[in-house]
């Protein structure tokens, strides 16, 4: 059960981590962009579900008993309906990466934050077997979207520090009362 409900609620509980480190740490410039980059990456996920239209693997839920409460997108059945029958893109994959990717570029300037990544790494790897193993998506997807996320979470990140980087300068009369 514990598998199975991290690897469901895994992006979440690091979009929600990541937030909430982002605030209590201040850094409200890289929680911005966090948030307009989880709410991109959501959408490019979706289009690009709805341009290959790449089906789950065959295997995935055929048996509703098993479906855990979690899963969002399945009917009364536990079939899987509208944009949730396709799989190419992993959503959970490309949001887990994203964040990933995101918090790495934070979490490696910070000294003692080791344990910190360890708990990202450790939720994102559990996601991404459990989504295999349970037949959710295939190597291909899960993969698609780790490098869909991961990229555009690396790209967020260098927005927001070049974002940060102009907010903090240096102007010609701060130092006016000193001289």
């Amino acid at each position: 059960m514990f598998f199975q409900t991290i690897g469901v609620l895994g992006p979440y509980i690091l979009v929600v981590l990541s937030c909430v480190y982002l605030w209590l740490h201040q850094k409200i410039t890289y929680l911005q962009y966090f948030g307009a980059g989880t709410v991109l990456n959501l959408l490019v996920n979706s289009l690009v579900k709805m341009w290959l239209k790449q089906p789950r693997p065959k295997e995935d839920l055929l048996n509703s008993s098993e479906t855990s409460p979690y899963e969002f997108g399945l009917s009364d059945t536990g079939k899987r309906q509208g944009m949730d029958r396709y799989g190419m893109p992993s959503g959970h994959a490309q949001t887990t990466a994203f964040t990933l990717a995101f918090m790495a570029c934070i979490l490696t300037s910070i000294n003692n934050a080791s344990n910190l990544f360890a708990l990202y790494i450790a939720i994102a790897t559990i996601t991404m077997v459990q989504r295999v193993a349970y037949k959710h998506h295939t190597m291909a997807q899960i993969l698609v979207g780790l490098i869909l996320g991961g990229g555009l979470g690396v790209a967020a990140y260098r927005m927001a520090k070049q974002r940060a980087k102009g907010i903090i300068r240096a102007k010609e009369d701060d130092w006016k009362l000193i001289r």
